[in-house]
């Protein structure tokens, strides 16, 4: 009998033993990962886009293409945002703009400024002792291929010192050398590159042609920064280390068009346009498996920010045939990430002068 009691005792004990051990389990189970946070993604143009568009348009009076006068019947002018305007119909690398005064103007885009011109740099204040003040006077910067240009107010813009040659009514030329050209149109627009780059840029935008189509237009200026990439300066993302996706780019794509709001978080749309829909969803495929070992490698690697970007982009399936790659980046990391620049950059200018003391 005490036999049968002992034995009893130890299937409740062992039983009870279970229990512990899977409630201690069960216990001891990470907690769920919070869902990732909602971006911001710049899909469409908004009501905010749309006044900034329509308050850059101004009345550009068309010269005549010949020495001819122009003809009577032909109609009268539309107002265009002259940067657009004198935009290419095809490009080279690319045509990206960024809204510099709304960057600056933003929380990031000041802390980047900060990054920038922490540490006791002086170019800011020497540019803003000579009237130009880029967080009040400049407005937006372009690569246009080999060219870049800024928009702005610029009566007070540093310029060359050398003598200028009339362009036109309204420009005015600066030789800088080697086949190099600075030019400035009706004191809103510099731009800087190759001369007969520079030369056809201001041709565009004085004569202008209705027939053609320029490689951005108003209805794609929207977020802090937009343009469209060549599939070369696609491909060259990616360098050498994966040649067969470079190879694959550089075959099946027509460009990219690219849009990237930085108003509170980071967020990017990038739609890739094939020019081979047998292959989009190789490409596709490829870029997202390429997106997923970065990620693995970057936690792996305990690369903990990186590993976080990564794990929110994304690569899907557009509505036509090609498809659209989503990035993006939440405030408070990119803010703690400015913000760590500014303190190494004062670190810095303050050991510079403690070695000069």
């Amino acid at each position: 009998m005490a036999t049968r009691r002992r034995s009893w005792f130890w299937l409740v004990l062992a039983g009870g033993l279970l229990l512990v051990g899977a409630w201690l389990m069960v216990g001891a189970e990470p907690p769920p990962r919070p869902p990732p946070p909602v971006i911001k993604l710049p899909k469409s143009m908004t009501g905010g886009a749309h006044q900034r568009a329509q308050a850059r348009e101004t009345f550009v009076p068309l010269l005549p293409v010949d020495a001819g006068v122009q003809q009577a019947a032909a109609p009268p002018p539309r107002p265009r945002d002259p940067l657009l305007a004198m935009m290419p119909s095809t490009v080279r690398r690319g045509a990206v703009v960024a809204e510099v005064s709304a960057i600056l103007n933003s929380e990031l885009g000041a802390l980047a400024l900060d990054c920038v011109t922490a540490g006791g740099r002086s170019d800011l204040d020497q540019m803003r002792d000579a009237g130009f003040d880029p967080m009040v006077h400049l407005d937006r910067i372009a690569l246009v291929d080999g060219v870049a240009v800024v928009t702005g107010q610029l009566e007070h813009a540093p310029m060359p010192t050398g003598p200028a040659s009339d362009f036109g009514p309204r420009a005015k030329l600066y030789d800088l050398g080697s086949a190099r050209t600075m030019a400035v149109w009706n004191q809103q627009v510099l731009l800087t590159g190759p001369d007969a780059e520079v030369r056809a840029m201001l041709d565009r935008l004085e004569h202008g042609d209705p027939a053609a189509r320029p490689v951005l237009d108003p209805s794609e200026a929207y977020g802090e920064v937009y343009g469209t990439l060549a599939p070369s300066a696609l491909a060259d993302l990616f360098g050498d280390e994966e040649p067969r996706l470079r190879d694959l780019i550089l075959q099946t794509t027509k460009g990219v068009s690219l849009h990237v709001d930085v108003s509170h978080d980071v967020g990017m749309v990038a739609d890739v346009a094939p020019n081979d829909g047998t292959k989009t969803d190789e490409l596709r495929r490829s870029i997202g498996s390429l997106l997923s070992l970065a990620r693995l490698r970057a936690q792996s690697q305990g690369r903990t920010n990186e590993g976080e970007l990564l794990e929110l982009a994304r690569v899907r399936a557009s509505d036509g045939s090609g498809f659209r790659v989503e990035a993006g980046a939440p405030n408070e990391l990119v803010k703690s990430m400015l913000q760590r620049c500014v303190e190494r950059q004062n670190q810095r200018a303050a050991g510079r002068g403690n070695d000069g003391g």
